[in-house]
């Protein structure tokens, strides 16, 4: 279960940053990536539950889903890759969240038909919003 390292390392590093250097935080957003495919409710348990005990426990947190955004490098077109897959086969969709630099190798750009396709958003985990009170 990744879902398990990610949230441990929102916390570890959330603690780290900020607590360990005087600050409460009060709040913080997190927000996985579209082709991370970590599941949301997953991530939300096991932060609620980390949090409990710590100096984290009471901050309210949310957690996000971010949109792949994908841009045409001949055209500068930008698309969602949900535009760019809705085509294809559930095998082809599966191969790309696995490995997302393959789009090139399955999608073409709806405006121009170039395969020169770049992730742009929608990959990692980032944790922002972060409120913070003086300790």
């Amino acid at each position: 279960m990744h879902e398990f390292t990610i949230a441990q390392g929102i916390v570890d590093f959330l603690r780290e940053t900020y607590s360990a250097k005087g600050y409460r935080i009060t709040s913080f957003k997190i927000a996985l990536g579209e082709l991370s495919m970590f599941d949301k409710n997953i991530i939300i348990d096991l932060v609620r539950e980390l949090i409990k005990g710590t100096e984290l426990e009471g901050a309210k947190f949310t957690v996000s889903i971010e949109e792949a955004a994908v841009k045409c490098e001949s055209c500068n077109q930008i698309h969602t890759f949900k535009e760019l897959t809705k085509s294809l086969s559930n095998d082809e969709k599966e191969m790309i969240h696995f490995i997302p630099e393959l789009i090139p190798s399955f999608a073409r750009c709806p405006t121009c038909g170039s395969r020169d396709l770049k992730i742009l958003t929608g990959r990692g985990v980032m944790v922002t919003d972060i409120a913070v009170q003086k300790a």
